[in-house]
C-alpha cells in the first residue's frame, strides 16, 4: 500500500532511509576504530611503563612515534587513517609483546620442576 504517497515520494523516502543507514554504519565503524585505537594506546602505554627495559632505544623510539601518529589520527574522523596507524602500532609492538610473554613465562617457571609441571598439564 502506498498510503497516498506518489511513487516519487516513496522513492525519496527509501533513498533517504538507505542514506541514513549507510551514514549510521560508517559512524559505527569509525567509533569502533577509535575505541580499538584508544585501547591499544592504553595497553602499549602500560607495557612501556612496566617493561620498557625489554626494548632498545631505536625500538622504543619507533613505538613512541607510532603512538604519537595514532593519537594524531584519532583527532580526525577518517577511519582509514586511524586503521592505518593502528596497524602500524600493532606491527611495531608485536616483537615487544612476544618478549613480554617470554619474560612472564620465564618468571612463572623459574625454580619449577619441569617434570612436575608436565604431569599437571597432562592431568
Amino acid at each position: 500500500p502506498s498510503y497516498g504517497l506518489t511513487d516519487e515520494e516513496m522513492f525519496k523516502m527509501l533513498q533517504s532511509s538507505l542514506q541514513n543507514a549507510t551514514y549510521g554504519r560508517e559512524k559505527r565503524l569509525l567509533i569502533e576504530a577509535k575505541l580499538a585505537a584508544e585501547h591499544l594506546l592504553a595497553v602499549v602505554n602500560t607495557a612501556l611503563k612496566n617493561e620498557a627495559d625489554l626494548l632498545n632505544t631505536q625500538e622504543y623510539n619507533e613505538i613512541f612515534n607510532a603512538q604519537s601518529q595514532l593519537r594524531e589520527a584519532l583527532s580526525t574522523d577518517d577511519k582509514n587513517i586511524i586503521d592505518h596507524f593502528l596497524k602500524d602500532l600493532e606491527n611495531k609492538t608485536q616483537e615487544f609483546a612476544q618478549r613480554r610473554i617470554d619474560q612472564s613465562l620465564s618468571r612463572a617457571l623459574k625454580g619449577k620442576d619441569i617434570k612436575k609441571l608436565s604431569e599437571v598439564i597432562r592431568d
